[in-house]
């Protein structure tokens, strides 16, 4: 019962995602798998996009508007 318990909390806390959608300043759209996160130090966002291709960064001076698409 403990290991059903463990595996329930462990597939709960892998829905607590919050996907987004970035647009760019030339109106490209981008969907995320969480939100992105924001690197104050360099100015880029970094995130991972829904359609795979690993880990994407894009300068906060390109974003336009970032929202949660849940």
């Amino acid at each position: 019962a403990a290991l059903f318990l463990a595996a329930s909390l462990g597939i709960l806390a892998g829905c607590s995602s919050t996907p987004s959608v970035i647009t760019l300043k030339d109106g490209t759209q981008i969907y995320t798998v969480d939100k992105p996160a924001f690197n104050e130090d360099d100015g880029f966002y970094t995130f991972e996009r829904i359609e795979g291709g690993g880990v994407t960064t894009v300068n906060k001076d390109e974003v336009i508007k970032i929202e949660s698409r849940e």
